[in-house]
């Protein structure tokens, strides 16, 4: 039985974004080389997950909250 390299495995799931064309992604990356793209990201250790959970709901981040163990 042959594999099929275009089926995604069982239980897998595919997420993408298509927000613009080659010419947005250029520019969008002249931004990020400029300087001109600021990344937010806060961590909390994974113990403190229900925490990290509850901050968003309650609008206590700004940007993106990354769980790391």
């Amino acid at each position: 039985m042959g594999r099929d390299f275009h089926a995604l495995p069982f239980e897998a799931t595919l997420t993408t974004s298509v927000w613009g064309s080659h010419d947005d992604l250029r520019h969008a990356l002249d931004f990020a080389h400029r300087g001109e793209v600021r990344c937010d990201v806060e961590t909390m250790p994974l113990e403190r997950g229900n925490e990290a959970l509850d901050r968003p709901r309650r609008g206590l981040v700004t940007g993106r909250l990354v769980l790391v163990p």
